[in-house]
């Protein structure tokens, strides 16, 4: 396998901090059982935070992937740097197999530099949206081609 990519999932905002951990570390497995070259994984800034006094969940992740034979690399991105309208950061975690090129931390596509495209906000995205109608939402929402996390059946 050449990369395995891992997107935090939104439904992880409800959810108790092992129900999350748990989430987390099914991608540790994941990596040792497809042993890809390079993966990287996204997911919220409660991520870095300690459980009840132990090591936070991502030090436990780290730890495991550098026994496995993993390089990695940790960076925290602000989203809207990268055309997303919301100012929110996120944890990227970029690893490789010792032996292959790390992955670089992605070059910010959207800011107040100069050759940066300007960030966007969610009105822009979204203000020119007709109205949705209640029975519209509903049936949306029951959809079976829709995943909650992002992806569509």
């Amino acid at each position: 396998m050449g990369h395995l990519l891992a997107k935090g999932c939104q439904t992880q905002i409800g959810m108790n901090d092992d129900a999350k951990n748990e989430l987390t570390a099914v991608l540790v497995e994941y990596i040792k059982y497809f042993l890809p070259l390079t993966f990287s994984m996204e997911n919220v800034m409660g991520l870095l935070k300690q459980s009840r006094g132990r090591r936070t969940i991502l030090l436990q992740v780290i730890s495991e992937l550098l026994k496995v034979g993993y390089q990695v690399r940790l960076c925290i991105v602000l989203v809207s740097d990268y055309g997303y309208p919301h100012n929110r950061e996120r944890v990227i975690l970029l690893g490789a197999q010792k032996g292959h090129k790390l992955p670089d931390v992605p070059k910010a596509t959207h800011g107040e530099c100069p050759g940066l495209m300007r960030r966007v906000t969610v009105k822009e995205v979204l203000g020119d949206l007709d109205k949705i109608h209640q029975y519209q939402t509903v049936a949306l929402w029951n959809s079976p081609m829709v995943d909650w996390c992002g992806t569509t059946a």
